[in-house]
């Protein structure tokens, strides 16, 4: 029997915290060049005065980062919270990939944290 361990190593944050006002959007771009694997954690410290939820999209590039694609190759929303912090996490394979975050409301801040990359994987 064989088992299969993950080397991780971890990327300082995009983003410590940036305000979005309603109907503007925060964009980051990742570049995966030397991992299998990447997990993005991505949040929003939502005020009592927010009632739709912040949009995220993420865009691949199929030329090395120079353009990214028209349709995203991931979407989801960060549901609201009366107030406190939401984060959901994306698993991204090897690659460049462009992160837009959308706010429909005001938003204090979004935030893209330290980012966890499997480098590796031994196999013993």
């Amino acid at each position: 029997m064989s088992v299969s361990t993950p080397v991780k190593t971890w990327v300082t944050q995009l983003n410590a915290g940036a305000i979005i006002s309603a109907g503007n959007s925060m964009t980051l771009t990742v570049h995966l060049t030397q991992g299998w694997e990447i997990q993005i954690p991505v949040g929003v410290r939502y005020s009592s005065n927010v009632s739709l939820a912040t949009l995220v999209n993420v865009y691949p590039s199929s030329d090395g980062g120079v353009s990214f694609d028209s349709l995203p190759l991931l979407a989801f929303s960060i549901p609201t919270l009366a107030s406190g912090r939401q984060v959901q996490s994306i698993r991204l394979s090897t690659g460049q990939y462009c992160i837009a975050i959308t706010s429909s409301s005001p938003v204090p801040s979004c935030f893209v944290l330290t980012q966890e990359v499997i480098t590796a994987v031994v196999n013993v």
